[in-house]
């Protein structure tokens, strides 16, 4: 007889200037739960601190564990920061296990803007 095993839960990570958003969803299927600083009730600067994302994290980690699952596949779209390892504190501190890091760093497209020529 088979047991049946489920497949980890992706759980996405993006930070922008300001705050951050969290997606849970399995495999490539719609997110079914999302979290942010807003979310949580926080506003103005306190949204983008690696407490905030900590508090989040354990948001995350209770849908989880509601969910049935303890394993999660972690993306990071964004710089590897105090925020993202906030996240990851938030994670860890209750029973959920992290098997695999995928850090997406984000691509600019035209890269810096030059500096304007010389006049002679």
């Amino acid at each position: 007889m088979h047991r049946f095993h489920k497949l980890p839960l992706l759980v996405s990570f993006f930070r922008s200037n300001n705050n951050f958003f969290t997606t849970i969803s399995i495999g490539k299927s719609l997110p079914f739960f999302s979290a942010s600083a807003g979310v949580i009730g926080l506003s103005g600067s306190r949204r983008d601190t690696p407490t905030s994302a900590q508090l989040a994290g354990k948001a995350v980690a209770r849908k989880i564990g509601l969910k049935g699952y303890n394993r999660v596949y972690l993306k990071v779209v964004s710089n590897f920061d105090p925020t993202v390892k906030g996240f990851l504190r938030g994670l860890k501190s209750s029973s959920v296990r992290v098997l695999k890091l995928l850090h997406l760093k984000p691509i600019t497209h035209n890269g810096v803007r030059l500096r304007k020529p010389r006049r002679m």
